[in-house]
């Protein structure tokens, strides 16, 4: 679904509609004109899209298994794929590893391979508590049967969240 909200729209909802619909939104504020914003939307509506998309991670890494976003969205030509994960440890890890986006795009399926380096590894916490806060995000936004996940990682990592906060 392709939402568009125009003037003063709820930007929630408006986002939320093309979210859960697997579409885009877009904006028209008060004395923008419409056309270009229409043109843009249809134009990456009559483009294929990758969907039922999946992230390997491969057997040599030692993941923990809950990757972020817990479900990955169509992805729109031009898009960026931010895909998190924790590694459980850094000890013994291989010298290059790989991923591998799979997909399905205009009925066919669709593969990328990326071989990366693990020789530059972030072991600070901020990079950490981005990915936390976005598997909560994540977790917060499926079902309420993960309150013990969320309020787990809240903890850990000092993130206010729905069943969370700090004083």
């Amino acid at each position: 679904i392709f939402s568009f909200g125009v003037g003063a729209p709820s930007e929630e909802l408006v986002s939320g509609i093309a979210k859960y619909g697997n579409g885009r939104a877009a904006y028209v504020r008060s004395g923008d004109r419409i056309e270009g914003v229409v043109m843009e939307m249809l134009q990456m509506a009559l483009q294929p899209i990758l969907t039922n998309v999946t992230v390997d991670w491969g057997s040599d890494l030692p993941i923990v298994p809950r990757p972020v976003p817990l479900e990955l969205p169509p992805i729109f030509s031009g898009d960026v794929l931010n895909v998190f994960t924790f590694l459980k440890t850094v000890k013994s890890l291989p010298e290059k590893t790989e991923i591998v986006i799979k997909g399905t795009a205009a009925s066919s399926p669709f593969c990328w391979t990326h071989t990366f380096t693990l020789n530059n590894i972030i072991t600070g916490t901020t990079i950490h508590r981005l990915t936390a806060n976005d598997i909560i995000t994540s977790l917060q936004n499926t079902n309420h049967q993960n309150k013990d996940a969320i309020v787990s990682l809240s903890i850990k990592w000092n993130i206010a969240s729905s069943h969370t906060s700090f004083i």
